[in-house]
């Protein structure tokens, strides 16, 4: 199980609706700024921890639960739509169709290419 941890935005980013500037802070679980950091170079770096957590029973961290019909189209649309232009790494060859992994970063939950396209070229 994962804690979440707060990272420094380094590149614009959007996440569950909301946007984040350069030296903002978010908070994410380790496996979620991986992912970030592999679609988006350098989107995220660690901030150092002041204090060592102690290990304390927990609750589940929440995850995001994948939305079906009309709002997992429009949760895909708008994750595709904040996605950097500029940013290569995070657009298929073409140039104009989003990376499966970027879209999913925004998200934090998976899709399917199926799906990316359905919403997109469809």
């Amino acid at each position: 199980m994962s804690d979440k941890r707060e990272y420094t935005v380094l590149s614009p980013l959007r996440r569950n609706g909301k946007d984040y500037q350069p030296g903002e802070s978010v908070e994410l679980e380790p496996d979620t700024a991986s992912t970030l950091r592999l679609v988006a170079i350098k989107v995220v770096k660690v901030k150092p921890a002041a204090v060592v957590p102690i290990k304390t029973p927990e609750t589940p961290p929440k995850s995001e639960q994948k939305p079906e019909g009309d709002a997992l189209r429009a949760a895909i649309r708008e994750a595709a739509a904040s996605l950097d232009k500029a940013d290569k790494a995070l657009w298929m060859a073409d140039g104009k169709t989003p990376q499966v992994t970027a879209i999913e970063a925004v998200l934090g939950y998976g899709i399917t290419a199926a799906e990316r396209d359905e919403v997109l070229k469809g």
